[in-house]
This record gives C-alpha cells, sequence and structure tokens, in this order.
C-alpha cells in the first residue's frame, strides 16, 4: 500500500503502529514524522509520534531494533 499511496499519511501512521508493535521504535518514529509532515493535522499521527519519542528517550523496551 505504501509503495502505491506513497504521499498518504494514514498509511504511513499505519506502517509506523506495526513497526512499534514489533519494537522497531526508532523505524517507526520516522513513519510516524512523515506522517505528520503529509498532514500535520493528523491528531493520531501526532500521538503515536510523541509516544514513541517517549519511548525511545526514556529507554523503553525495544530500543532501535526488535524485541528479544
Amino acid at each position: 500500500a505504501l509503495a502505491l499511496a506513497p504521499e498518504n499519511s494514514d498509511i504511513h501512521n499505519s506502517y509506523g503502529r506495526a513497526l512499534g508493535e514489533l519494537g522497531w521504535l526508532d523505524r517507526a518514529r520516522d513513519e510516524f514524522a512523515t506522517a505528520v509532515r503529509l498532514q500535520p493535522s493528523n491528531e493520531t499521527a501526532v500521538r503515536n509520534l510523541q509516544q514513541v519519542k517517549a519511548m525511545i528517550s526514556g529507554g523503553g523496551p525495544g530500543g532501535g531494533g526488535p524485541r528479544p
């Protein structure tokens, strides 16, 4: 879906959620940031970006790679 609609904020947000669930927090952050850049009014993406940034800076589980 991302390849077909690279400018779709919702798709980047959904991909970020999937990456986050897998523990890839750095990559999730990048996808949320892209979603927000594409559509600053996407409140869900803004919230997800804030949450993943807090997890990364707080040393949350997973760091930048997959969870063990």
